[in-house]
């Protein structure tokens, strides 16, 4: 009360003026914060507030008048909160009627047998407590709290204009807890009356991310004119002009608000965010990234086809269309979206064909003695965290990065793949029946130099002797290579399936002598001029001579 803030005054005074008398006199300042320093925790709320005063205002007859004020408001917020029984817990005085002998007690009405271990509670505060320690309510709802000086949030997301502060802490009446503040905004409420949407806005609303409950302050709301009814269970809050804002429902001995709040934009434009609605069952209308979701599944399909691969690749192709889309310009733009976004330009030289044949290095301290120094795989992107690719071992079914690889892109499996090089159980890569080349075995494509006879004689060769000087048929393919001076052209001759070149007729020859096959000088140009580059036929030899 009153008389007690002013005997603590009283006695400050003494104890200054005795050591004043004494020769150690005490400075005004000193004074005024011995007089705040002690204050219960429900006066936390006004020196935080005279703290921030000035050194002109801060004196010891101003800060008394001020703490005599707070006292009166709060000594008459605990009266109008014990005056309302919405807002206090009320001890009832059960009837203690004789039972009559003619009907069991259960019949009587408006008797109730009286429970003996039922504990009431009598705090004007419990209203306070329950909405900080009750978790039986949503986080996300608002509860009417006519006892609380300020309103309080738990979401810094529902706040807008929102302003951080430092050293201020508030009571929640509950064994003296403080609970620390971090910033201060307003929060807007929409409430829907009988078809119409009204708009409360909460001001000066202080965020704590401790508290467990939102909570809107009674005692503000009625300062800012506001009018309160309450019946049936429930309390409707209405304006100056007594037009209804909302309703406040009891669950529990708690009166809660379920507002729809909108959400603070400043910050949403801050990081760039903008919200666009479109129409139900319109994908065509969708933002950027559904777009670019359309333009990847597309890019997806065809990449899987191209490439042989099953679905089951679907999401390494998606990381390789990715890869590759940031690093090529698109539409008008001049700059790629990598250059846009980190300011320089990409390299784009160690682009690899998706799908594409690759020999992935062994390192000596993993392999051993006779074991082959690298490992066929299929590449299927980029490394995600390295510089390097992705390779898939078919054989040992698992993906690989790394950096030491060989690719060989005119190699790829057939577009009318099944798939199957997902099953470890196959030898193979090249899976479909259709191939044109006879599958491999693990062990023959490491020797990637022994030439394979096509599908397409291998019938003829069954009903052929197994004399060793039969002379086998090969397919054999032209490639022109210029040379970076620009003087010639370079020309090489390969085997089908074959790494070995040859760029002569006398190597040519000796090798068909050496493997026994068949050698038609005629079958083989080495003229410049001629820059045809693919599989070598008769007819072809005609037309370039």
């Amino acid at each position: 009360n009153q008389s007690t803030g002013c005997i603590y005054a009283a006695r400050i005074r003494s104890i200054v003026d005795q050591l004043k008398d004494a020769g150690k006199p005490i400075n005004e300042w000193y004074q005024a914060f011995q007089l705040i320093r002690f204050l219960p925790p429900e006066f936390n709320g006004i020196v935080q507030y005279i703290y921030r005063w000035n050194d002109k205002e801060f004196k010891f007859d101003k800060i008394l008048q001020e703490l005599i004020a707070e006292e009166s408001r709060l000594k008459q917020s605990i009266k109008d909160q014990n005056e309302t029984c919405a807002f206090q817990s009320i001890e009832r005085n059960i009837s203690k009627t004789p039972r009559s002998n003619s009907k069991p007690s259960s019949y009587k009405k408006n008797i109730q047998p009286t429970r003996k271990n039922t504990k009431v509670i009598k705090s004007p505060n419990t209203f306070i407590a329950e909405s900080n320690l009750s978790q039986d309510y949503e986080r996300d709802a608002w509860i009417l709290d006519t006892a609380a000086t300020s309103h309080f949030c738990s979401k810094k997301s529902l706040l807008r204009n929102f302003r951080p502060v430092k050293n201020l802490t508030m009571s929640v009446a509950v064994d003296g807890v403080l609970c620390d503040i971090k910033g201060i905004g307003t929060v807007r409420m929409i409430f829907e009356n009988n078809g119409e949407l009204e708009t409360v806005d909460l001001l000066n609303v202080l965020y704590s991310p401790r508290l467990r409950r939102n909570l809107i302050s009674g005692s503000l709301i009625d300062q800012a004119g506001s009018t309160f009814s309450c019946k049936k269970g429930q309390i409707n809050v209405y304006s100056k002009d007594g037009h209804k804002l909302f309703t406040a429902k009891k669950l529990n001995a708690l009166f809660c608000v379920n507002p729809r709040i909108e959400v603070n934009r400043n910050s949403n434009d801050d990081l760039g965010i903008k919200a666009e609605r479109t129409n139900v069952y319109s994908p065509q209308q969708n933002g950027v990234a559904e777009r670019y979701n359309y333009t990847a599944v597309d890019a997806i399909k065809v990449m899987l086809n191209s490439s042989g691969l099953s679905k089951g690749f679907w999401a390494e192709a998606l990381l390789c269309h990715t890869y590759v889309w940031n690093r090529v310009c698109h539409g008008n733009q001049s700059l790629t979206p990598f250059e846009l976004y980190s300011g320089h330009k990409p390299s784009v030289k160690h682009l690899k064909a998706f799908g594409s044949t690759a020999y992935a290095g062994v390192p000596k301290q993993l392999r051993k003695k006779f074991d082959m120094r690298a490992k066929k795989g299929i590449m299927v992107g980029y490394a995600l965290k390295i510089r390097g690719y992705r390779i898939w071992l078919p054989n040992e079914r698992k993906i690989v990065e790394t950096i030491n690889v060989s690719f060989d892109e005119d190699n790829m499996l057939e577009p009318n793949s099944s798939g199957a090089v997902l099953d470890p159980n196959k030898k193979t890569i090249n899976v479909s029946s259709n191939s044109e080349f006879d599958t491999e075995s693990e062990e023959e494509s490491e020797h990637l130099s022994i030439p394979r006879t096509p599908k397409s004689q291998s019938s003829e060769q069954e009903g052929a002797s197994n004399n060793s000087k039969t002379s086998e048929k090969v397919i054999w393919e032209r490639k022109t290579v210029p040379r970076k001076d620009r003087s010639r052209t370079d020309i090489y001759y390969y085997i089908q399936g074959s790494k070995d070149r040859f760029h002569c007729y006398k190597d040519i020859e000796e090798y068909s002598k050496t493997h026994n096959l068949e050698y038609d000088k005629a079958l083989f140009n080495f003229s410049g001029k001629d820059k045809y580059s693919g599989i070598v036929t008769m007819e072809e030899a005609n037309q370039s001579d």
